[in-house]
């Protein structure tokens, strides 16, 4: 599992945990800065998913 693969996995489980303890704010909160996060990498992220598979 890649670098990016790891970062989403563990900001998954992150949200999860969060979502467990009923912090709505803090989950949605963090899942909305992880897809920003993912857009600010752009194509480079299609060039890591390329390199990886």
């Amino acid at each position: 599992m890649n670098n990016l693969n790891q970062l989403i996995v563990s900001k998954i489980e992150s949200e999860n945990l969060l979502e467990e303890q009923d912090k709505t704010k803090e989950t949605l909160s963090l899942y909305l800065s992880t897809w920003k996060k993912l857009d600010s990498l752009g194509a480079k992220k299609h060039e890591i998913e390329r390199l990886d598979g």
